[in-house]
């Protein structure tokens, strides 16, 4: 599986039914039992008897994909048989869709009548333990895109309706001598500095609730920058033209209709 050794050794062959019953233990179990580094030749005390630690391993996962590191050990078959047992093997790459029909003849070739059932490929377990992470995930994306959606259509709204409530101002403005154009770079430069005020609190607000989200995520991070630079360019774009698009139309209105209109 590619579970490195830290220390000892692993099962060989002189680990049978007559050799003195041995482990593999992980290194939070390590840790948390020897915390001096001196866990190998030491001894466990099972239900089943006392078993000696022949090697430490590096931590895995043995349960869920996002579980936390916990103590875990391992025994060797020939000293603890089951009737039952899950195989796993190590294909070539190139073995391709023959390594499902490779395998259980080899099976029946060793022993006939060992049955061999729920036969899959690594690939399609973890496409299993994975599948109420990847709905949820799914059912996220396509939240936040709507929110997304929301919050463009939002802040185009509030934008231009706040612009329209300055119609008078615009047109006293312009009765004044300013410019059209200077009206509308004013306009526009107001309303991205009140967006880049809105993303910074948002920003700040949405770094703390990732983090509370980290639990639920398998070998990532909670703060993915680009996602959060997609959608910042986003609510950016749609600041940008709820603030021009209004603005230039604004610039563009007679001063006496705009004042005659409030």
């Amino acid at each position: 599986m590619g579970i490195p050794l830290i220390g000892g050794r692993l099962f060989d062959r002189r680990d049978d039914a007559e050799a003195v019953p041995v482990a593999i233990i992980n290194e939070t179990m390590a840790a948390r039992f020897w915390p001096q580094g001196d866990a190998v030749g030491r001894s466990l005390h099972r239900q089943e008897g006392e078993v000696r630690v022949a090697g430490i391993v590096k931590d895995s996962k043995y349960r869920e994909l996002n579980e936390s590191p916990m103590p875990y050990l391992y025994l060797p078959f020939a000293q603890l048989p089951r009737t039952r047992a899950t195989l796993l093997a190590r294909f070539a790459p190139s073995s391709g869709s023959n390594a499902a029909r490779t395998l259980p003849e080899a099976i029946r070739n060793l022993e006939p009548k060992l049955p061999v059932s729920d036969l899959r490929s690594a690939r399609q377990h973890l496409d299993v333990m994975i599948l109420p992470q990847r709905i949820a995930g799914n059912a996220a994306v396509s939240l936040g895109l709507v929110g997304l959606l929301l919050c463009c259509l939002g802040i185009y709204g509030i934008v231009a309706y706040s612009l329209r409530r300055r119609w008078r101002e615009i047109g006293i403005r312009l009765s004044l001598g300013a410019s059209p154009g200077g009206v509308a770079r004013r306009l526009v430069r107001e309303g991205l500095v009140l967006s880049m005020v809105g993303f910074a609190a948002g920003l700040a607000a949405a770094l703390p609730a990732a983090k509370a989200l980290e639990r639920f995520l398998i070998d990532g991070s909670p703060v993915d920058l680009p996602a959060l630079a997609v959608a910042s360019s986003l609510l950016l774009v749609a600041s940008l033209a709820a603030s021009y698009l209004p603005a230039r139309r604004a610039a563009r209105i007679d001063p006496v209709s705009a004042l005659r209109s409030q």
